[in-house]
């Protein structure tokens, strides 16, 4: 009848209802990679070792990364004399990036520069900030004007310049307190197992670096080697600080490949062009391999029985995992400053995992509380956290646990799918601030990249995840994010959704089955086949490696994983609660339904006809709505979850006692139960109203209502039962709509009585409609054809709403 539009005053319905990224992982994966390498392929590599851009390459895959808790020490001393916003940083030297990025959070404006062209070009290419940039310059000629930058900063790097030219550049750009941050990291150490492999690996290590390599060091690299005491700094205010250190788990490789990115290989490989790589090889092979003991199969197939250890998944979780960056946390705080005045004081991170995405949050906010159920994964994150503003703690999405109003931002990063919708919506409301928000996140199915096999690799995996032997493993809930999050509830109205973004990873191929055994999937499989121990991976693995039609061994290839990300941010009202979820009984083919959906956070129609549900869902638009066949008396919702059963022209048909029963079941407390309807149909012209009332209570149908008709819905639902007390009428309402009088007509065709009384007059063949319409037509007095005259209709409402109570 078109409720569309006016749907029972919703206003008055809702005022009844009332990594660590200190610790990165480069590139891991399962220790299979610490298996042989053949010779050739440090001798292959060698030869393109002092391209520039192949060196770019293999700096932004090997070296060390600065994570937060260096940018964190370092705002914290400009902020001594300098009040936010800050302005400009510019990093010297900044490589392919990855330092530049984890000054973006703190400033409005970050200039990375290098000059090297390669190095900046591998920058540029992978910024996704909307705030970084990237410039070919020198140290002793930065291209900013003057006193224009709050920081200068140079990691690793300020050894190599010329430093009275550095400290006059220096002190050209900064303004007055601003501040130089110079930064290295000295030695390494290794550690493998037991102590006395570890004590073996860097006997090793010191005997490698005072070998061949040792006489090719240039001398301002003994700078670097004395952590930087002999390196002068331009003014006296100047600290030191040496609390931090880079944790990094490599694969063997992986630790051999960084070792290709020192200055003092690069120098003896000039020199020496006959080695192509054979002094790294060596070591790998004839020593480090050897202290480890590795052997291939043995490796892997010993991993595969412990993979349901919650501390090795936890920590396989933290090697293998993509991990967010500063753009996803940039963007989420943008939306949070919308009606947020900085500084921002907390955030609460549920489902943290081992911290990666936890960690991101930490320069933009005061306090930072990571979430998680797994105790393993908890401890993990606490064990590598080295930030003072963030700390973890064991709790659920359905708990969590901080005061009511105490939070600016709530995030779930690849976890909102898992979680009761009702019951964590409910907790976001609590704990949140007015205006706080909520960012939920994920990314999807990854896509694979290398030369000319990425349409295979691509058609392997595909197979493997749609087809192949955990197809059956997934968790119900997971379609969510094959879904892509379309039918994820949000819990308020203001709310924003964001595919721009995606994680781009280069892995070697055991790395990326090393992510593969961290699915849920895959864990449900081994459970389900524990005789498999970890064959389904290594067969899979072996597909991509003969579709790659490379000679490399597979621990050396890299491949492009790239996961796509979805984000949704939703704000909270400064006063009105959400509400969250609403069940539509006797939805007919939808349309009650659907002026629910910008209320509520999900919205259930259902109906015992299959006929309207199939019309209802085909034509269904919006994600929050869903329709499932099912009769009033068995309501397909949980105990206790509803904020308002709605019933539009159907309660009377309903088992009045059951459905009652099945109402104080789903509702919460607090909970409405909303009925209406309409009897009359009223006209401008009282002529047509009278003819309206007479076909439809003064002739032959009169005799074909059911009893239920005349009992409840005839009384206006004066006489109808309600299951609680305090029922609230409501009559000020009416709706409108214009018809011609053929499509008047028609809406009376699917009075029920009118089929009734076909059904009993079969010979009547429509006849009495037709003389209806007659009668509509003549009483216009128009003279244009029927089709044409158009009649106002007004459709007078009752409604009834009451509340369950709270106890």
């Amino acid at each position: 009848k078109g409720w569309t539009g006016n749907i029972l005053a919703i206003v008055f319905l809702k005022s009844l209802l009332k990594t660590s990224c200190h610790k990165l992982f480069l590139r891991s994966h399962l220790l299979k990679a610490s298996g042989c390498v053949e010779r050739n392929i440090w001798r292959g590599m060698s030869i393109h070792l002092f391209n520039e851009a192949d060196h770019a390459e293999l700096y932004q895959k090997f070296r060390p990364t600065y994570g937060p808790e260096l940018a964190e020490k370092i705002v914290k001393f400009v902020k001594e004399k300098k009040t936010p916003p800050l302005d400009q940083a510019v990093d010297i030297g900044c490589g392919s990036g990855q330092s530049t990025v984890i000054l973006a959070p703190h400033f409005q404006h970050v200039i990375g520069i290098d000059v090297s062209q390669s190095q900046v070009a591998t920058a540029a290419g992978q910024n996704k900030l909307s705030n970084v940039q990237y410039r070919v310059g020198s140290a002793e000629h930065i291209p900013v004007p003057d006193s224009s930058v709050d920081l200068v900063t140079c990691g690793t790097s300020a050894h190599w310049f010329d430093f009275p030219k550095f400290h006059r550049e220096v002190d050209r750009v900064l303004k007055p307190h601003g501040c130089l941050a110079v930064y290295t990291y000295s030695q390494s150490s290794l550690s493998y197992k037991d102590a006395n492999t570890t004590e073996e690996l860097n006997r090793m290590f010191m005997e490698f670096d005072s070998g061949p390599i040792h006489d090719c060091w240039h001398e301002r690299r003994w700078l670097a080697a004395n952590k930087y005491r002999d390196l002068p700094m331009p003014y006296e205010d100047n600290i030191r600080d040496e609390s931090m250190s880079i944790e990094m788990d490599y694969t063997l490789p992986g630790y051999i490949g960084y070792l290709s990115t020192w200055a003092i290989y690069r120098e003896f490989c000039k020199r020496n062009p006959e080695d192509k790589g054979a002094i790294l090889q060596d070591l790998q092979q004839s020593h480090l391999l050897k202290a480890t003991g590795c052997v291939e199969k043995k490796i892997w197939r010993g991993m595969s029985i412990h993979l349901f250890n919650e501390a090795d998944h936890a920590e396989l979780y933290q090697k293998f995992r993509p991990t967010y960056g500063p753009e996803l946390a940039e963007k989420i705080v943008t939306f949070v400053k919308e009606k947020k005045t900085p500084p921002l004081d907390q955030a609460v991170d549920i489902g943290c995992g081992s911290g990666q995405s936890t960690v991101i949050l930490a320069p933009h906010f005061q306090h930072v509380i990571g979430i998680d159920v797994s105790q393993s994964q908890v401890a993990t994150a606490a064990g590598q956290n080295k930030l003072s503003n963030v700390q973890y703690r064991v709790g659920s999405a359905e708990h969590i646990p901080v005061p009511d109003s105490s939070v600016d931002l709530v995030t779930c990063g690849t976890s909102a799918h898992w979680f009761d919708f009702p019951k964590f919506h409910r907790e976001v409301d609590r704990v949140l601030k007015p205006h706080g928000c909520l960012a939920i996140y994920t990314y999807s199915i990854n896509s694979l990249s290398y030369k000319d096999a990425t349409e295979e690799l691509n058609r392997i995996f595909h197979e493997f995840y749609y087809h192949g032997p955990i197809r059956d493993c997934w968790h119900e809930k997971r379609w969510h994010v094959d879904d892509g999050y379309h039918s994820i509830p949000m819990p308020y109205e203001d709310n924003v959704r964001d595919e721009s973004m995606s994680i781009e990873m280069d892995c070697t191929l055991p790395g990326y089955i090393g992510y593969l055994s961290t699915w849920s999937a895959y864990r449900e499989f081994c459970k389900r086949n524990p005789e498999d121990k970890g064959a389904i991976l290594q067969d899979l693995q072996q597909r991509f490696y003969e579709a790659m039609r490379t000679t490399i061994p597979p621990e050396e290839v890299i491949i492009r994983a790239s996961y796509p990300v979805v984000l949704l941010l939703a704000r909270k009202p400064q006063k009105s609660s959400p509400l969250l979820h609403a069940v539509d009984v006797g939805c007919g083919s939808g349309q009650s339904s659907e002026i629910l959906a910008p209320h509520f956070q999900h919205v259930l129609g259902m109906d015992v006809s299959e006929p309207q549900i199939a019309m209802a869902t085909a034509n269904n638009k919006h994600e929050n709505v869903e329709y499932r066949v099912s009769p009033a008396e068995s309501i397909p919702a949980p105990d206790g979850s509803v904020d308002l059963v709605m019933c539009l022209e159907s309660v009377h048909w309903f088992e009045l006692e059951k459905f009652h029963a099945e109402v104080d079941r789903v509702l919460v407390p607090g909970g409405c139960l909303a009925v209406a309807g309409t009897i009359d149909d009223i006209f401008p012209q009282e002529e047509l109203t009278r003819i309206a009332n007479q076909f439809r209570h003064e002739g032959p149908m009169r005799e074909c209502y059911h009893e239920k008709l005349n009992q409840y819905l005839f009384t206006e639902y004066r006489t109808l039962p309600m299951p609680y007390d305090g029922t609230v009428r409501d009559e000020s309402m009416s709706i409108k709509a214009e018809f011609t009088i053929p499509q008047y007509v028609s809406l009376v065709s699917t009075y029920s009585a009118y089929r009734e009384y076909c059904r009993r007059n079969p010979e009547d063949n429509g006849a009495f409609l037709q003389n209806f319409q007659k009668s509509l037509y003549e009483a216009t007095g128009s003279t244009k054809p029927v089709e044409e005259v158009t009649v106002e209709v007004s459709f007078p409402v009752f409604l009834l709403m009451v509340r369950k109570p709270q106890v």
